[in-house]
C-alpha cells in the first residue's frame, strides 16, 4: 500500500518539478522524465542549482508576446491524440459495461497509467491554449486539481489490482476499498464540475459551450457514482469536442503563418524590384556610354537631381548604394568624400 501512495506522490511532485522547470526557462517534458527516473528530490536539487534561464528570455518573450497572441500555436499532435483518445475512451467504457467481472489486471493498470499520462498531456496543452490564445489564467489551478483527480483515479485502479477487488460484486471484506472508491469518484466528480463551470470564463463560442456542457453533465453523473459509466461516455464525447477546439486553433495558426509568409515574400519582392529600379543598369562596356556618364556628372542639373534622390533614400537603399559605390575605394574617406562618390554613382546608375 505504501508503495502505491509513494508512486502517486512521486508522479504529483514530478509534475510540480516540470512546471517549475518551465518557469525557469527549461523543458518541462525532459525534467518530468528526469524527475520520474531519479526522484523529484534529486531533480529539484539539480533544477535549483542550475542557472535560471527565464531571466535571459524575459526580453525576448516581451518582444514576441504580441506576435504569439496573433499567430498562436500548432496543435496538430495534441489534436490527433485527443481525437483517438476520445474514441478509445468510448469503446473501452462500452466494453467495461458488458463485462461480467471488473477485476483489475497488471496489464490493465499499466494501460491505465499510459492513458492517465495522455490525459495529463492533453490538459496541460489545453491550459497552454487558454493562456496563450484567450489570455485567461484564472483556471490554471483548477486544471491542476483536475490532473490530481486523474491521478487519484489511477490510484483507485492500482488499489483494485493490489487487493484483487471485483467492483461488480460486493464482498464485505472489501468494504473499506468500496468506501474509498465512492469517495474518490465523488471528489473526481466535484473537481470536474468546478472545471466545467469555470470554462464559461474562457469563451462562449459553440465548441467551448458544448465541451463545457458535456463536462458538467458527466461530472454530475459521476457524483451519483452509479452513473459513472454514462459519465465516461459523455466524457469521451467531450474529448472529441476538445479535439475540435485544438484543430480550429491549429487552422487559425496555419492561416496566420501563411499570411505572415505572404507578407514577407511581398516585402522581399517589392524590395528586390525597388533595388533593381534604383541600381541595376546595363554594364558600361563602351566608350560612348562612359562619355555620356561623364557629361551627366558635369551637368549641374544632374547634381541637383542626385541631391534630391540622395535625400529621399531609405536606409536599406542608402547602405546598398554606399556599398556598391565605395567597394573599390580605399578605406578612410571622409563623409563628404563618400557623399560625393554616392552622388556620382546615383547620376551614373539611377538618373
Amino acid at each position: 500500500m505504501e508503495y502505491v501512495v509513494g508512486f502517486i506522490l512521486g508522479l504529483f511532485f514530478s509534475i510540480v518539478i516540470a512546471e517549475k522547470a518551465e518557469k525557469r526557462g527549461r523543458s518541462n517534458r525532459l525534467w518530468f522524465i528526469f524527475s520520474v527516473i531519479c526522484s523529484p528530490i534529486i531533480a529539484g536539487i539539480f533544477l535549483f542549482t542550475l542557472k535560471d534561464l527565464s531571466l535571459n528570455k524575459t526580453f525576448e518573450k516581451n518582444t514576441i508576446k504580441k506576435q504569439n497572441i496573433l499567430i498562436g500555436e500548432n496543435y496538430k499532435i495534441v489534436t490527433v491524440i485527443t481525437f483517438f483518445y476520445s474514441i478509445f475512451l468510448l469503446i473501452s467504457t462500452i466494453i467495461v459495461f458488458f463485462e461480467d467481472s471488473s477485476k483489475q489486471t497488471f496489464e490493465g493498470v499499466i494501460f491505465y497509467l499510459i492513458t492517465t499520462t495522455i490525459i495529463i498531456y492533453i490538459y496541460l496543452k489545453f491550459k497552454k491554449l487558454i493562456n496563450k490564445e484567450y489570455q485567461n489564467f484564472n483556471i490554471d489551478n483548477i486544471i491542476y486539481l483536475l490532473i490530481i483527480s486523474e491521478l487519484m483515479m489511477l490510484f483507485l485502479e492500482i488499489l483494485g489490482y493490489l487487493y484483487e477487488v471485483d467492483f461488480n460484486k460486493y464482498h464485505s471484506k472489501d468494504f473499506f476499498i468500496y468506501f474509498l472508491c465512492f469517495v474518490l469518484i465523488f471528489i473526481y466528480g466535484i473537481v470536474g464540475l468546478i472545471y466545467g463551470l469555470s470554462l464559461k470564463k474562457v469563451s462562449n463560442n459553440s465548441d467551448f459551450k458544448i465541451y463545457r456542457i458535456l463536462t458538467i453533465i458527466s461530472s454530475i453523473l459521476m457524483l451519483t457514482v452509479i452513473g459513472a459509466l454514462i459519465a465516461f461516455i459523455l466524457k469521451a464525447i467531450a474529448f472529441f469536442y476538445l479535439s475540435i477546439i485544438f484543430n480550429k486553433s491549429t487552422i487559425i495558426y496555419e492561416k496566420n503563418i501563411s499570411e505572415e509568409n505572404t507578407i514577407e515574400k511581398n516585402k522581399i519582392f517589392t524590395k528586390n524590384i525597388k533595388t533593381e529600379n534604383i541600381v541595376t543598369k546595363e554594364p558600361i562596356d563602351d566608350y560612348e556610354k562612359i562619355k555620356q556618364e561623364e557629361n551627366k556628372i558635369r551637368n549641374p542639373k544632374s547634381k541637383i537631381e542626385a541631391e534630391i534622390y540622395f535625400n529621399s533614400l531609405q536606409l536599406n537603399d542608402y547602405l546598398h548604394i554606399k556599398n556598391e559605390a565605395t567597394k573599390y575605394l580605399p578605406v578612410g574617406l571622409s563623409e563628404e568624400e563618400i557623399k560625393n562618390v554616392i552622388l556620382d554613382y546615383i547620376i551614373r546608375k539611377c538618373i
